[in-house]
């Protein structure tokens, strides 16, 4: 029910001043005055829950601020409060509850650093409480505050010890000692807990100093830190695809949405249907499988983490790191599954070597040396190249084509294949394996100060390799020379020899393109392209895709299957950055639903993101600038609230929402997200930012009076009388002229009551509004 809302907003106003200054009986009056106008205001209930409880009167504010929680849900800062009084009223299980509660809010709000805080607050009146101990340890881990980590890790693994649970306890203090693997304390534990001492228990925890960002956060897709104990590539992928899907157990955040023009389809007629319901049952049971995955394989329950990834890749859990593990372990008794499996990881460009030798591996225990061989190569032309500089590896990769290319073609006996399987397995299968590689390059192969790096295959493998890598040598220097004719008749001739070796191909589009002959060139880039997204190299396919996306920047195929690739290698940033371009092609060009409909694919990828929050921000204002433009103001308003969730503080999508209301003739809606937003500042203790928020909203709506009034209340509390006193004149100049003077005569008043220089003058105006007013009634 709704009240009076120019009382409710003048209370409101008063309530707020009181407050400021600390006259709790006060705002807790004027409160009450604003609530049995509108008695579900968030606002007012929380402001009147902070009023008493300053007053003490901590059973009565618990009543608003648990009202305040059922009315705003995800508002965490009635939980916080309620923490609080909880603890006050010294019921501390209530009030770990409510902390808990509120850390999973901000976390859900991205407000990591309260989120922390409420975690704290809750163990130092539980600090026994093992979720919230594992869930400040996962959070910290996450922000790459790896002392703080390892130190709550060992918590969990005391309390896990003092439940008898010892193999879980070993294992956790296993992995903090992986985090800090110099950590004194931590190595003591894992000491104690091996030798069946009893850990203490835990204590409170301490609040870290600094920012929760001034350590370097922790790369989740690299290679494990080094922490004495190094691993073979197979093992390493296992490790970081462990830590991947845990990763994906923790992050539980929900990507904005945004509301789409109304096209009918499927999508359309499910949706609001149970099937909303439904999803949301499968991805939390997905992730409760998924948990279990992750807890049986670090206990080594091998079968038991299959059955549990299976599931879950079932229920939709379809990420490379998931299909790696569920492949590695499926290695040995199910070839045919972990055959699956791994021809999705190898996909991606993190899994891609240990896929390959668990392919190897496989093909070869069956006998198949031929099949192996040539995953055993690719996964050399890989391990090489991670041995090199950026620059020189993607040259490496490509002299390794020809190589791959002649292991087709050649016969050679089983003995043979299964000698060169075996030196392949022995190079690369082993702890140190990249220390190996750059030894045996150093040794192996003789140093040369210009050209192409030489494959360390070359060594193993009897081949004419070289001969392709040299005809690749004189093509350039022919084209460096300008002698791109000639060029082309050396590719030409060159490629009978080699007709798949693709680098040769991609040569010769390169010089087609300096010869002008643009589409020849294009069409041999997606060629190219093609097959090496046909041959899982997709690393490959993206950078030829990009080549063509920039001398064909509106084909709408290329961008698609850019898209597409990015997002199956999981560069989602790259993914979302293309689709910026595109978008700002169409924008350009005025062609703005197509813009629209692209910024909102962007918009769906951010959710996988590292740095969501970011990407939402920016592609929800470039839609809403399109619905500005569109003049869809409804819509408008819809993305500008989105951006209002995720920054509460925004005032420019603050001021938007006010102004676009108003136009839309919903004053209400216009207060009402006035009145949220200055209660979010002044909670803030962010003043100025209200004025700057006013002085935005007035100047589009300067004949908005109440508005003018919060902005003289705010000037006349900042000192600033002069601000206040030319504001409070605007109002009363436009209240004369429209023939109120009953609000003439008390805004006068106002003025007169903050004493200017000139009071005498104000003095006289309001003699002569009084004179009229009695005129006006004796009349």
């Amino acid at each position: 029910m709704t009240g009076n809302r120019e009382l409710f907003i003048k209370v409101m106003s008063q309530g707020h001043s009181a407050a400021w200054e600390q006259k709790w009986e006060q705002a807790a009056a004027y409160y009450r005055q604003a609530l049995a106008e509108i008695p579900e205001d968030p606002t007012a209930l929380n402001s009147l829950g902070l009023a008493l409880f300053e007053m003490h009167e901590y059973g009565e504010a618990l009543k608003y601020y648990q009202q305040s929680a059922r009315s705003v849900p995800e508002d965490p800062l009635p939980f916080e409060k309620i923490g609080a009084i909880f603890e006050t009223q010294k019921d501390y299980p209530k009030a770990v509850q409510a902390f808990i509660q509120a850390a999973e809010l901000h976390l859900k709000g991205r407000n990591v650093e309260k989120s922390i805080d409420n975690w704290i607050k809750a163990l130092n009146l539980q600090p026994d409480h093992l979720l919230a101990r594992s869930r400040l340890a996962l959070i910290y881990e996450r922000m790459g505050r790896r002392i703080e980590a390892a130190a709550e890790y060992v918590a969990v693994a005391s309390l896990l010890q003092h439940k008898k649970d010892a193999q879980k306890a070993i294992q956790t203090a296993e992995y903090a000692l992986n985090l800090m693997p110099d950590n004194v304390e931590t190595q003591q534990a894992l000491a104690m807990l091996r030798s069946n001492q009893t850990l203490p228990l835990p204590g409170k925890p301490k609040k870290p100093s600094g920012s929760l960002r001034s350590q370097d956060p922790q790369p989740l897709l690299e290679a494990p830190k080094p922490t004495g104990k190094q691993f073979d590539p197979i093992e390493e992928g296992r490790q970081v695809a462990l830590s991947r899907l845990a990763e994906i157990l923790f992050d539980e955040s929900e990507t904005p949405e945004i509301d789409q023009p109304d096209h009918r389809g499927i999508s359309s007629i499910t949706r609001g249907s149970g099937r909303l319901k439904s999803k949301q049952a499968d991805k939390t049971r997905a992730l409760l499988h998924l948990g279990q995955a992750i807890d049986s394989e670090t206990q080594a329950d091998h079968d038991q983490a299959a059955k549990e990834l299976e599931r879950a890749i079932d229920l939709g859990v379809d990420h490379p790191a998931a299909h790696f593990i569920l492949g590695a372990i499926t290695a040995e008794k199910n070839r045919q599954k972990a055959i699956q499996c791994l021809q999705v990881s190898i996909k991606h460009p993190r899994y891609a070597l240990p896929s390959y030798l668990l392919l190897a591996k496989i093909y070869q225990s069956n006998r198949e040396y031929d099949q192996a061989l040539t995953y055993y190569l690719q996964a050399l032309r890989l391990a090489d190249a991670d041995t090199l500089p950026a620059g020189q590896a993607e040259e490496l990769r490509q002299a390794y084509e020809p190589i791959l290319e002649n292991q087709t073609h050649l016969q050679r006996d089983e003995a043979e294949l299964r000698k060169l399987c075996e030196s392949i397995a022995d190079q690369l299968i082993r702890p140190n394996w990249r220390q190996f590689l750059q030894v045996a390059r150093q040794q192996l192969l003789p140093s040369i100060k210009s050209g192409p790096p030489v494959p360390l295959a070359e060594v193993l493998l009897e081949t004419d390799g070289g001969r392709v890598v040299e005809a690749m040598n004189r093509i350039k220097n022919l084209a460096a020379n300008q002698m791109v004719r000639t060029a082309l008749e050396e590719a030409y001739g060159a490629i009978e020899a080699t007709p798949t070796y693709l680098p040769l191909h991609i040569q010769i589009a390169e010089l087609l393109v300096q010869q002008g002959r643009t589409q020849e060139a294009v069409t041999k880039f997606m060629l190219a392209a093609d097959l090496y997204a046909l041959r899982g190299e997709a690393a490959q396919a993206v950078r030829l895709l990009s080549r063509v996306a920039q001398m064909i920047p509106m084909d709408l195929t290329v961008q698609n299957k850019l898209i597409e690739l990015l997002v199956s290698q999981g560069r989602i940033d790259e993914a979302i950055e293309q689709y910026m371009e595109l978008a700002g092609i169409y924008y350009q060009l005025a062609e703005l639903e197509l813009a629209r409909q692209t910024y909102a694919s962007a918009l769906r990828l951010t959710h996988r993101s590292s740095t969501d929050r970011s990407w939402s921000l920016q592609i929800l204002y470039k839609i809403a600038d399109i619905d500005m433009q569109l003049l869809d103001w409804k819509q408008a308003i819809r993305i500008f609230e989105q951006i209002r969730t995720l920054e509460p503080e925004d005032i420019n999508a603050r001021a938007q929402l006010v102004s676009l209301n108003f136009r839309l003739g919903q004053d209400h809606a216009s207060m009402a997200e006035v009145d949220s937003f200055i209660a979010v500042m002044e909670n803030s203790g962010k003043r100025k930012k209200i004025i700057e928020f006013l002085q935005m909203v007035l100047q589009e709506h300067p004949d908005k009076l109440d508005l003018k009034k919060y902005l003289a209340d705010l000037y006349a509390r900042e000192g600033n009388l002069g601000q206040a006193v030319k504001t409070l004149e605007s109002i009363a100049d436009s209240l004369l002229k429209s023939g109120n003077l009953n609000k003439a005569s008390t805004i006068i008043e106002s003025i007169i009551a903050l004493n200017p220089p000139n009071v005498a003058e104000y003095q006289k105006v309001l003699e002569k509004i009084q004179a009229r007013l009695g005129k006006a009634n004796a009349s």
